[in-house]
């Protein structure tokens, strides 16, 4: 089976997967191989590792229609109005849940909801009136000459390492997000690469 596949990694860490954790293959959780396999087709499977090469989290596109019935509907009463647009399966802090991405005045809210039915985090997207003025300092410091493209607030396994917010750049055709914490400072830059991969089927 071949999907497309997004890799996350550590811009600054290039090569520290190959140089520490792992010696020839490294192990990815069952749980991330069976998120993998839900991919719709077309879709994307994102997965982003840490510097030692453990996986962070993974998350697979999926037919909002495929996402059961009573997580719709809870992600309509925390997040009332607007439209559901997209869905993901995603896996972070080593467990499987489901992502349902709404479409509210405008914004994204991507909202993490687990298999008996808990909020258990999410990200919203920022209207630009509305940004941290010293989150957007300090990841526009941490990725000079480039335009924010989007600027979101995080919470719950969205966090990473302390982060409060997810701001998202395009530079040199990289995609690139900077972690920040509330006070502004930068947590770790990571870069989208497109790639493959094969699981079995």
């Amino acid at each position: 089976m071949r999907l497309t596949i997004c890799l996350a990694v550590l811009a600054a860490a290039a090569g520290a997967v190959a140089s520490t954790g792992c010696s020839s293959f490294c192990h990815v959780p069952s749980d991330v191989i069976a998120v993998a396999r839900q991919t719709k087709p077309g879709g994307q499977f994102f997965i982003e590792f840490d510097e030692g090469g453990s996986v962070v989290g993974a998350d697979a596109d999926i037919d909002v229609g495929a996402v059961p019935a009573n997580i719709r509907e809870i992600a309509d009463r925390e997040f009332p109005g607007g439209e559901q647009v997209a869905a993901e399966r995603e896996y972070g802090d080593g467990e499987v849940m489901w992502e349902v991405v709404k479409k509210i005045d405008g914004r994204l809210f991507e909202i993490l909801i687990t298999d008996d039915g808990k909020v258990v985090g999410g990200e919203e997207a920022l209207a630009e009136k509305d940004w941290p003025a010293a989150v957007a300092e300090g990841a526009r410091a941490a990725v000079p000459g480039a335009n924010i493209e989007a600027l979101e607030k995080v919470w719950g396994p969205e966090a990473h390492f302390g982060e409060a917010y997810h701001v998202k750049f395009m530079k040199d055709g990289d995609s690139l997000r900077v972690g920040v914490d509330a006070n502004g400072k930068v947590v770790r830059v990571v870069r989208r690469i497109p790639g493959q991969v094969r699981v079995p089927r």
